[in-house]
């Protein structure tokens, strides 16, 4: 079975997956809960726009983009040299679900602080003109806003020896019972 998956995992069938899982004797642990990735619980309203209106976040600027765009964005002002440069990390930090901090002093807004990147953002989203130069971008390739969705804290175990050993060290050096002869049914159970 291992021969036949190479690079192609993606190609194998749920009981092929489930056997290599099973070689493989793994052991998931989860341990806690999911927590928001972001302070308090706190959802980006930019990215739950997308969600609601289904608008798929471009994934790049081209330059007859941007002239499409840079007049309305600049809201009646003229337009500043760093326009192009937020923008175009305000569609990666939505298409990336990441935070404000994460464009701390990036160069492409001249190497200021986060807070300016996100007022610009913010006052083009709250203003509508974000909405606006969407609009106007015209038919461009994009990605669905990320879900959100976060995973629980959990540990993973695994071996690939299938020595008879009836116990198997982990990562931290504790010492557990052998997974040996675990099945996703057992799994699932002792989860449950």
């Amino acid at each position: 079975m291992i021969d036949r998956v190479g690079l192609n995992v993606g190609d194998l069938s749920r009981s092929e997956k489930k056997g290599i899982l099973e070689l493989l004797r793994v052991r998931v642990e989860i341990q806690g809960e999911s927590k928001p990735r972001r302070a308090g619980g706190s959802r980006d309203p930019m990215l739950e726009w997308h969600r609601e209106n289904e608008i798929p976040i471009p994934t790049g600027v081209s330059s007859e983009q941007w002239a499409r765009v840079e007049g309305i964005l600049a809201g009646g002002r003229k337009s500043k040299p760093d326009d192009r440069g937020c923008f175009d990390m305000l569609l990666e930090k939505l298409r990336n679900d990441a935070g404000w901090h994460d464009y701390d002093r990036d160069e492409r807004m001249g190497g200021k602080g986060w807070g300016f990147f996100y007022r610009g953002a913010r006052r083009w989203f709250s203003s509508g003109l974000y909405a606006e130069a969407l609009k106007a971008y015209g038919p461009y390739e994009g990605v669905q806003a990320p879900d959100g969705y976060t995973l629980p804290p959990m540990k993973i175990y695994g071996a690939i020896d299938d020595s008879p050993e009836e116990v198997v060290k982990t990562e931290a050096g504790e010492r557990i019972s052998s997974t040996k002869g675990i099945t996703a049914a057992d799994a699932g159970r002792a989860a449950a």
